[in-house]
């Protein structure tokens, strides 16, 4: 599987794995922001 993972991204150009890159860190801050909005209104338990 990773030999498969490298073959996929040497397709890619380097301008093109940087826009992977920070698209893969906007997608995980963005499901941080989400989770936290969700934490934020659930109650408290006793």
């Amino acid at each position: 599987m990773r030999r498969d993972l490298y073959r996929a991204w040497a397709v890619f150009t380097p301008a093109e794995r940087r826009k992977m890159v920070w698209m893969l860190i906007l997608m995980v801050l963005m499901a941080m922001a989400e989770t936290g909005r969700v934490v934020s209104i659930t109650p408290d338990s006793p």
